[in-house]
């Protein structure tokens, strides 16, 4: 009976002690943290929880990358820890929750955006505008720091603008909603403009901007120089040419303009030859035609049309040629030449020449000169039994043969 007293005496004990030993629980937590801080830095955050307490409170940082939780220890009430990279390296707010059981505390802090850093790079669009005084274009910067972060809003941007007349135009404008931007509006002197951009002493490459000629004014179309006299001999080119093209401001246009020859040989067929400017000058080639006749010439750059330009072309004067035709069996070959021009010469190789054939059947065929000569052939089942006219022609020339076809 005595040692079963002193054992519920012991056991007695002990239970009082362990009630003694355990923490009470926590009435409140208290943050403590800056209410900014500048993206990258270390953010210390300190946690005091009442009444002196010690355990884990669960940390919850929600910032505007991710949410992030830890769990932070806590001693004699009080516990720190910090908000370290990745989680702090991007600009806006975060909000903080301390939470033990059913106890929470918020609080919320900023992060702000660094220094800018480089390259400063300006934006421009569109890439090309009229040299005309009253198109712009827009340039566009977006300053950041080393995170990526745009810097604060109402930060000062200066843009610097190298005309094409080598003025030079500074204007200042201030950051909003994350960027910086300007219109640029076109002086009336055609050529590159150099666009750069800097903030806080920080620097980026250049840009460029366009300034082109507008719609041409006084195009003017002539003969180019005639490597032989003009004649319709329908393998030698006559060459044309524009003049200096410019808008009204004097500004040459553009290489690569697209300017479009229309050629009316007289005969209601109209032919267009595209070219492009060089230089502001635009150069064609026009094939002779194969008969004596009156070409009407104009160029074109879009709505915009040159007077026409008026080429008489002469008869070829070149020298009549042979034409010979064997039947055999499955073919007719023909042979016509020498085929010469009028300096009794050997016309070029490939000039076209058309071969007709009339009689109880029509027929006709193109055929280009080799070395002076045409040679070419005609299937017989081609041509019914029969009396044919052949015409070869080459040029405003052409040579006629009977052919009988048993």
């Amino acid at each position: 009976m005595r040692w079963m007293l002193l054992l519920l005496s012991a056991c007695w004990l002990i239970a009082c002690q362990s009630q003694q030993s355990l923490p009470s629980a926590p009435t409140r937590i208290t943050i403590g943290v800056a209410p900014t801080s500048v993206v990258g830095a270390d953010l210390p955050i300190l946690l005091e929880v009442e009444p002196n307490w010690n355990g884990l409170v669960n940390l919850t940082m929600q910032t505007s990358y991710a949410v992030h939780s830890q769990a932070v220890t806590i001693v004699n009430g009080q516990g720190t820890t910090s908000l370290i990279s990745p989680w702090n390296e991007q600009r806006g707010d975060v909000t903080i929750v301390a939470q033990v059981g059913q106890v929470q505390a918020r609080a919320t802090t900023s992060f702000q955006p660094g220094m800018v850093v480089e390259p400063l790079r300006p934006l421009v669009g569109a890439r090309s505008i009229i040299a005309n005084g009253a198109t712009w274009s827009m340039v566009v910067v977006i300053p950041h720091d080393q995170f990526g972060n745009p810097i604060a809003d109402a930060s000062a941007v200066d843009i610097t603008a190298q005309r094409p007349n080598q003025q030079l135009t500074r204007i200042t404008v201030k950051t909003a909603h994350l960027l910086a931007w300007q219109r640029l509006y076109s002086q009336t002197v055609a050529g590159k403009t150099l666009i750069s951009a800097t903030s806080q002493d920080r620097l980026g490459p250049q840009a460029e901007l366009l300034e082109v000629a507008g719609w041409p004014v006084d195009i003017s179309i002539q003969l180019g120089q005639l490597p032989t006299r003009i004649s319709a001999d329908g393998h030698s080119f006559i060459p044309v040419q524009t003049n200096l093209i410019r808008d009204a401001f004097g500004n040459v246009m553009p290489d690569g303009t697209s300017v479009v020859f229309e050629v009316n040989d007289g005969t209601g067929l109209k032919r267009l030859i595209n070219s492009v400017t060089i230089r502001g000058v635009a150069e064609a080639q026009i094939l002779s035609p194969n008969q004596a006749t009156t070409l009407t010439i104009q160029a074109r750059i879009f709505r915009v049309a040159s007077e026409p330009l008026i080429v008489d072309v002469p008869p070829n004067g070149g020298f009549d040629f042979a034409l010979q035709a064997v039947v055999a069996t499955d073919v007719i070959s023909i042979t016509a030449g020498p085929i010469s021009g009028s300096l009794q010469q050997y016309v070029p190789d490939g000039t076209i020449a058309v071969l007709q054939v009339t009689g109880p059947a029509r027929f006709e065929q193109t055929s280009d000169v080799v070395a002076g000569y045409i040679q070419t052939t005609i299937r017989r089942s081609l041509l019914p039994a029969g009396r044919y006219t052949l015409i070869c022609r080459v040029g405003d020339k052409q040579a006629k043969l009977l052919l009988v076809v048993p």
